[in-house]
C-alpha cells in the first residue's frame, strides 16, 4: 500500500488540475460571450441612434417643404404642381420684420431679408381667407429675372417657401436653359420661372395671361470695360437692331459696359455679342461697332450713398475735365468745380480703383456741372 498510495495522490492532482483548467476554460469563454454580448448590444444601440436621427432629419425635411406625393404633378414640366399652400404652409409672422400692403390693396405682405434677398415671404389677405389668394410658392431657391433686362445686376435672391400672388402668367410655355415651363410674373419687372414654384389649388386658371419672352442670356464683365465707337451705332432699349434708340452714338465717343451675351450675332456680316452699356446713359450696343480701350479702370456706381471726398483746402479748384477716366479720353475743357458742401464733393460715379498721374496719386470721379465728364482727384483728401 505505500507504493500504490504516491501514485493514487499523482492521479487526483492530475485530475484537480484537469478540472481547474476546465473551469478557467469555460471562465474565458463565458467571458468572451458576454463581451461579444455587449459589443452587438452597443452596435445596436448606435445603429438605433443613427436610424433615430435619419428620421429626424427626414421629419424636418418633410416638415419644410409640403410631400412630393401630396401635389399634384406637373405635365411635361410646363404647369406647375398643385398644392394646398392657403392650409399647408404656415409661418411665424411675428417674427418677420417687414410688413406691406400690396399694390392692390388685397394683401398684406410679411417679409425677412436684405437689399437684394428675401429669406422668408408670406401673404396674408386683408379680408376674406388665404385659400381666396392665388399663392404660389417657391420650392427651391430661386432668383426673379427680367425678360427685358437679362444684364440687370440688381437682380433679386428669393429663398425656398417664399410666397407670391402673381400678377400674370405666361401665355404659353417658354423654355429657358432646357427647361420648359410657364412664368409668373411678380411684380412689373420681375419673373419667376413655374419649374421652381408650386401653385395653389385651383389657381392656375384664374391668373391673366400675358404675353412673355425672354431675350438672351448675359455674363457679367469683371470691373466692366472700356469701348470707344468706330463707326456711328446706337444705343437702345434692349439686344435687337429692332427695338427703340436711346441715342445716336458719334464715332470716338466713350463707353462702359458691365455685361455681354453669352452668344453671337451677326449684323451687317459682323458676327459679334452686345453689350449692355452704364454710361454714358444705360443700354445696349452691338460690339461690331466698338473698339475695346485697354488700361481704363472700371467704375463703381453708388446705390444707396453717394460717393464723398473731401478737398484739400489748397483753394485751387480747378480741374481738366474728360469723356472718360482717362486722359487718353476726350478732352472736355478745364473748369472751375467747387465742393457742392463745405469741403465736400459728392458723386454717384467714380473709378474702382486709384493710379497715379504726373506724380499724384487720386482717383477719378464723376461730376455733372458746369459739365458732364470726369476730373482727377489729385487735390482731394483720401481716407482710405
Amino acid at each position: 500500500m505505500k507504493k500504490v498510495y504516491p501514485l493514487i495522490t499523482m492521479l487526483a492532482s492530475v485530475l484537480a488540475i484537469s478540472s481547474c483548467n476546465k473551469e478557467k476554460e469555460a471562465a474565458l469563454t463565458a467571458d468572451s460571450s458576454n463581451e461579444l454580448q455587449v459589443a452587438d448590444y452597443a452596435q445596436k444601440e448606435i445603429a438605433s441612434d443613427n436610424k433615430l436621427e435619419e428620421n429626424s432629419l427626414a421629419l424636418e425635411s418633410q416638415a419644410a417643404l409640403p410631400d412630393e406625393s401630396s401635389a399634384s404633378q406637373p405635365e411635361k414640366n410646363e404647369q406647375p404642381a398643385e398644392f394646398d399652400i392657403a392650409s399647408e404652409h404656415q409661418t411665424k409672422i411675428q417674427n418677420c420684420y417687414s410688413k406691406t400692403l400690396s399694390p392692390d390693396g388685397e394683401y398684406m405682405i410679411y417679409e425677412n431679408g436684405e437689399y437684394d434677398s428675401t429669406y422668408e415671404r408670406y401673404c396674408i389677405p386683408v379680408k376674406g381667407e388665404r385659400k381666396d389668394l392665388n399663392l404660389i410658392m417657391l420650392k427651391e431657391k430661386c432668383t426673379s429675372i427680367n425678360p427685358n433686362d437679362m444684364a440687370a445686376s440688381n437682380v433679386r435672391f428669393y429663398s425656398t417657401e417664399c410666397e407670391f400672388v402673381p400678377i400674370a402668367k405666361s401665355s404659353e410655355p417658354v423654355t429657358y436653359k432646357g427647361i420648359t415651363s410657364y412664368w409668373f410674373k411678380i411684380t412689373e419687372k420681375a419673373w419667376l420661372p413655374g419649374s421652381s414654384i408650386l401653385i395653389q389649388t385651383g389657381s392656375f386658371e384664374k391668373i391673366p395671361a400675358e404675353d412673355f419672352k425672354i431675350g438672351m442670356d448675359y455674363e457679367q464683365i469683371d470691373e466692366g470695360r472700356w469701348f470707344i465707337v468706330k463707326t456711328e451705332a446706337t444705343l437702345r432699349l434692349a439686344d435687337s437692331s429692332d427695338t427703340t434708340k436711346i441715342l445716336n452714338l458719334a464715332q470716338g465717343t466713350w463707353i462702359y459696359a458691365e455685361a455681354r451675351t453669352t452668344e453671337t450675332e451677326t449684323i451687317d456680316g459682323i458676327e459679334e455679342r452686345w453689350y449692355k452699356i452704364r454710361y454714358p446713359e444705360i443700354g445696349y450696343v452691338f460690339g461690331g461697332y466698338l473698339e475695346e480701350k485697354k488700361g481704363v479702370p472700371g467704375l463703381n456706381f453708388s446705390h444707396l450713398e453717394t460717393f464723398s471726398y473731401t478737398h484739400d483746402d489748397s483753394n485751387d479748384f480747378m480741374f481738366k475735365v474728360y469723356s472718360a477716366p482717362t486722359t487718353e479720353s476726350e478732352f472736355l475743357g478745364e473748369y472751375e468745380v467747387k465742393p457742392e458742401y463745405k469741403s465736400n464733393y459728392s458723386t454717384t460715379i467714380e473709378s474702382n480703383k486709384k493710379e497715379t498721374i504726373d506724380g499724384k496719386e487720386g482717383k477719378w470721379i464723376y461730376i455733372t456741372k458746369p459739365v458732364k465728364g470726369f476730373i482727377f482727384g489729385d487735390k482731394f483728401i483720401y481716407s482710405y
